[in-house]
């Protein structure tokens, strides 16, 4: 079990930091390298119409500029996905400061 825990917090920290890079980015970069630099949707590319994702990097980016309005119509779901991935860095850190306080107190009392 304890190893499950571990495993299951690496797999965490990794897709937290990831989130974290999809987040920053659009406030980071210009647009234009943001365009240059993501790949063209596959379902788009085949001709096979629009996956769920489609738009979801012009609505990061217009969610980034506070245009909710422009990335709801980009993706329907990028408020509720964007909310939940800033959700999830909200609990990682808090987390993770949790640990490293309760890990310092504990080596205190060592």
């Amino acid at each position: 079990m304890k190893e499950f825990r571990q495993g299951f917090f690496i797999v965490w920290a990794a897709l937290s930091i990831a989130a974290l890079f999809i987040l920053t980015v659009p406030f980071v970069l210009p647009e234009s390298t943001i365009y240059k630099i993501t790949p063209v949707c596959e379902s788009k590319r085949l001709g096979l119409g629009q996956c769920p994702l489609c738009g979801m990097t012009t609505a990061f980016i217009e969610i980034s500029k506070g245009d909710f309005t422009n990335a709801f119509n980009s993706n329907r779901a990028s408020l509720a996905l964007y909310s939940l991935l800033v959700l999830n860095q909200l609990v990682f850190l808090g987390r993770f400061a949790f640990k490293k306080l309760y890990f310092r107190k504990l080596f205190i009392r060592l």
